[in-house]
């Protein structure tokens, strides 16, 4: 018995050596793409001030074109380092859960929103074509800031993983009395099928030979808030190539209420 006490004790503390050693590999793995991911856009900034300051101290002509330029460089660039951040924000309350919807629930017409984000996405994405099908109206009890959120990582997925000129499309539908269905569609790279059961976890790459990668927090965000909502996420893999993800909310009793009434 003491015997097999010890062999036990002894395969339990090697199955612990090995779960920390995992543990430290994505941790290390993390880091390592956190520092090139937020490397990236300060480089960006850095050279396009230094070149502004370069034109100014040699009292150089300013273009106004050039100037614009950069100016909208440094401005996406700085957007992003923003996103990023809080991203990772998002992530530290998700493990302490303390994740809140950052506004009140009220009722919002997403099909507002959806055209919103959609238009905003195009203004900084030109190289994909971006459709949205939706009705004229859609009304829906949600946090519309966080929604927008799940919208926003969604539609940078698909221009990630989508060679350019690739179409991606976005459809809002009601399949259903009392729910709703968004969709982003793209005919990108699409996911190795080894990986498809993993793509919403936190920090999980798909391809991690893709210099594309982002920091795997998109996804799991979304799930998480989507599943604050009441609702879920899921992603299918079209025959014809691609990846389509599907958000399925709950209309919620109060948005009927205001549409009724409204009515």
């Amino acid at each position: 018995r003491v015997e097999e006490l010890l062999r036990r004790a002894l395969a339990a503390t090697h199955e612990a050596r090995l779960d920390a050693e995992a543990t430290l590999h994505v941790r290390d793995e993390f880091l390592s793409i956190v520092a090139h991911e937020l490397r990236n856009p300060l480089a960006c900034l850095s050279l396009h001030a230094q070149v502004a300051l370069q034109r100014l101290s040699h009292n150089e002509h300013v273009d106004p074109a050039r100037t614009e330029h950069s100016l909208q460089s440094i401005s996406e660039q700085a957007t992003r380092l923003s996103r990023l951040l809080d991203r990772l924000l998002d992530v530290s309350r998700l493990e302490a859960d303390h994740l809140t919807l950052h506004l009140q629930r009220r009722s919002t017409d997403l099909s507002v929103l959806v055209e919103q984000v959609v238009s905003s996405t195009r203004a900084r994405s030109h190289r994909h074509l971006i459709t949205l099908e939706a009705p004229a109206a859609l009304k829906a009890w949600i946090d519309p800031l966080r929604f927008g959120e799940v919208l926003t990582n969604l539609l940078d997925n698909a221009i990630k993983h989508s060679h350019p000129g690739e179409p991606i499309v976005v459809t809002l539908s009601q399949p259903a009395p009392g729910t709703l269905e968004l969709t982003v569609c793209d005919r990108g790279v699409g996911i190795p099928i080894e990986a498809r059961d993993r793509i919403f976890e936190r920090f999980f790459q798909a391809r991690s030979d893709d210099a594309t990668q982002g920091l795997g927090l998109g996804l799991y965000v979304s799930r998480q808030i989507v599943e604050l909502h009441g609702g879920q996420i899921r992603a299918d893999f079209p025959t014809e190539g691609g990846t389509r993800i599907v958000v399925t909310l709950p209309v919620g009793i109060e948005a009927l209420a205001v549409s009724h009434a409204a009515d």
